[in-house]
């Protein structure tokens, strides 16, 4: 689980910095390039909100379980890997 929110976080981040240090619109040489960077940087930012949203529910907890461990009880499995 701690890879995946690593894997995540450094998708993120990259992205993140790619979007703070984009060149602004209207620099390319041609009409074509601007929209095609900006259609880059809307992926980006994408892939950002995605990454943040896996992130978070990664974050979350098995409710069974959380609630089971504030009440003190043990978390029961069933021989066929299924909880009770």
């Amino acid at each position: 689980m701690e890879d995946l929110k690593r894997y995540f976080g450094d998708i993120a981040r990259y992205h993140r910095e790619r979007l703070a240090g984009g060149r602004p619109a209207g620099s390319g040489a041609h009409p074509m390039a601007d929209i095609c960077r900006a259609l880059s940087l809307e992926c980006s930012r994408q892939v950002l909100k995605d990454c943040l949203e896996f992130s978070r529910l990664l974050s979350i907890g098995q409710p069974e379980q959380d609630v089971k461990e504030e009440n003190g009880q043990p978390v029961k499995h069933r021989t066929n890997g299924l909880k009770r």
